[in-house]
């Protein structure tokens, strides 16, 4: 009969059991041992930490089921898992029955995206007595919870805001729109994007007439209303200086 290491297992075609008459040996049932211990660890730690974050959440005035959800849950399954080590062929399939869990504390954070409000969950994380959530901060550190809490809050009345500003300029936007479409019919009137060193990137609304003259108008945020941003007259840029010295000649003065 061949002789068996301790990397083989043993099997019994005698015998019925959970393994299927498959036996391990103390190697690979130290390896079983060791991985359900792991687990349990692991998970034992994370209940902690979310039981605290969740207490320190509701001390700080963050209300559960409203500002925040904890969906954590630990559960125990059995599985077929690999063990052992591959750099030295003593890795094995085995069934283990071991803890599980899933779930975190998020915080519900409000999210604008083009003229609409989405909530979504964002982690928390703690560090002794302190709480990050580094989606609604601009650092990327831990703060006091009753910190957390007024950023949170800050963080979410901005996003509305900002909502509420995006449809107000997008009405305005249309409303200028329409109003030179009716004014100039046989104007093209649309929105185009520009771009300056000093204010980046913005929108104009340009009425273009078929001589190539155009006046683009950009939008007032203070006073609900369009200003006139750049004018370009197709027929004056044609002349010559001394034409436009001469059409400037026979203008009227100031008053």
């Amino acid at each position: 009969m061949e002789n068996l290491n301790e990397q083989d297992q043993i099997k019994d075609p005698d015998q019925l059991d959970l393994f299927a008459g498959i036996f391990l040996t103390p190697e690979q049932e130290e390896h079983v041992a060791n991985y359900i211990l792991r687990n349990r660890n692991f998970i034992e730690t994370k209940e902690r930490a979310i039981a605290k974050i969740e207490s320190l959440l509701i001390e700080a005035g963050f209300k559960k089921g409203i500002d925040f959800e904890n969906d954590f849950k630990r559960k125990m399954v059995t599985k077929t898992v690999t063990l052992g080590y591959t750099y030295n062929n003593t890795n094995f399939d085995h069934e283990v029955t071991f803890d599980e869990c899933a779930g975190d504390v998020t915080l519900k954070v409000l999210r604008h995206s083009k003229g609409e409000i989405t909530t979504s969950k964002s982690y928390v994380e703690i560090e002794d007595d302190k709480l990050r959530c580094s989606s609604i901060t601009d650092q990327y550190r831990f703060y006091k919870p009753k910190t957390l809490l007024e950023k949170f809050r800050n963080y979410n009345e901005t996003q509305k805001e900002n909502c509420e500003n995006f449809n107000k300029r997008k009405n305005l936007k249309q409303s200028v729109v329409d109003k030179y479409t009716q004014l100039y019919p046989n104007a093209t009137v649309e929105v185009k994007a520009d771009y300056s060193k000093y204010g980046g990137h913005y929108e104009v609304i340009e009425v273009k007439f078929e001589s190539g003259s155009f006046v683009q108008f950009r939008l007032s945020d203070y006073r609900n209303e369009e200003f006139v941003h750049k004018k370009f007259d197709a027929e004056v840029d044609k002349m010559d200086a001394i034409d436009v010295l001469n059409k400037f000649s026979r203008q009227e003065a100031l008053k």
